[in-house]
């Protein structure tokens, strides 16, 4: 028997089987996050004020708490492999622009997040990292992205100076050293002869030293 037509009526009382649920209904205002809330004000606050800035526009503020908010939270969950403070972050941040020639003009939004997103490791211990800055007009570089239409891109433009001046921001690996050749005793010989065998190996060695020294000697 065939299936009787659903009525138009009925398709708004429908609910998929599939699919993603549907989001539940939030009531009031909505809760703030949480580098929105007030001890990452004051926080920030302090920040600014022990490095002498002044004025910081609202957006700029917010976008320093979410990224000291955020430091701290991957520390807190692996501090072996981020034992960087928040603070320490945005203090990075802001002397990388302040202390350089761009001065605190510079202290926008598309500049601090260009900067943020270049401080690695490499960079800033390389000795030149405030020199590398000096050479670099931020304002006057972000100002030509604008006109350009690509203000999106200053991240992309400075990292790609840094990189020339800088060279590449990882850290070169340590050499390590070529493990010690020991000479082990097979286990079918006796201690004593093991350690005869050893006496003449290490008389072999200097004997042959003594005769390398001896032809450089003439």
């Amino acid at each position: 028997m065939a299936r009787a037509k659903r009525d138009d009526d009925d398709d708004d009382d429908f609910v998929p089987r599939v699919g993603r649920p549907r989001t539940p209904e939030q009531f009031g205002p909505p809760r703030p996050e949480p580098y929105q809330r007030e001890p990452y004000a004051r926080h920030l606050k302090v920040v600014l004020d022990a490095l002498e800035i002044g004025y910081l526009g609202p957006d700029e503020r917010m976008y320093l708490q979410r990224i000291m908010w955020r430091t701290d939270r991957l520390r807190d969950c692996y501090p072996d492999r981020f034992p960087a403070r928040g603070e320490d972050s945005i203090v990075l941040t802001l002397r990388s622009i302040t202390e350089s020639t761009n001065g605190c003009e510079a202290l926008v939004l598309p500049i601090i997040k260009a900067i943020s997103s270049c401080t690695h490791e490499a960079w800033v211990n390389s000795g030149s990292w405030f020199e590398a800055l000096d050479e670099l007009p931020l304002l006057e570089t972000l100002k030509v992205l604008r006109i350009l239409g690509i203000e999106d891109q200053l991240e992309r433009v400075v990292r790609q100076k840094l990189y020339e001046m800088l060279g590449p921001p990882v850290a070169a690996a340590p050499k390590k050293k070529p493990p010690t050749r020991t000479m082990a005793r097979p286990p079918n010989v006796s201690p004593d002869t093991g350690a005869e065998v050893m006496e003449l190996h290490k008389a072999a060695k200097r004997e042959t030293q003594r005769r390398r020294k001896a032809r450089m000697a003439a």
